[in-house]
């Protein structure tokens, strides 16, 4: 009778022990699936990482093209009303001679006459 008590025993821990076998094998399984997970995700993260610096460094070069063209407009800009102002400059002095030697913007001034015969 306590051979079979004994027998008995050693067959429900051996199958006790074969259970949690199985399940330390199951934890070990999806420690590695896990641990997968985590590598690719790591991976995916740096790529992640590596795209934000490379768009990061492409938006810096666009910012940096904009303020040029920005600079040149306004550099343009600055040409054309310099020009503008020297061009009414040289109206106004235009009309003051005019008006000094009595001739009218509708008159034709005699210098003119002849070029015309000189065609």
């Amino acid at each position: 009778k306590q051979w079979y008590q004994r027998r008995v025993a050693i067959t429900a821990g051996e199958r006790k022990i074969k259970e949690l076998t199985l399940q330390v094998e199951d934890e070990r399984r999806q420690c590695e699936q896990y641990k997968d997970q985590m590598e690719k995700a790591n991976s995916r993260m740096k790529n992640l990482k590596r795209q934000i610096d490379q768009n990061y460094d492409e938006m810096s070069a666009l910012n940096a093209a904009k303020r040029k063209l920005q600079r040149d407009f306004d550099e343009q800009l600055e040409q054309s009303e310099s020009l503008q102002r020297e061009i009414n400059t040289l109206k106004q002095r235009q009309r003051r001679n005019l008006g000094s030697t009595g001739y009218t913007r509708k008159s034709r001034a005699p210098e003119a006459d002849e070029l015309s015969d000189e065609d």
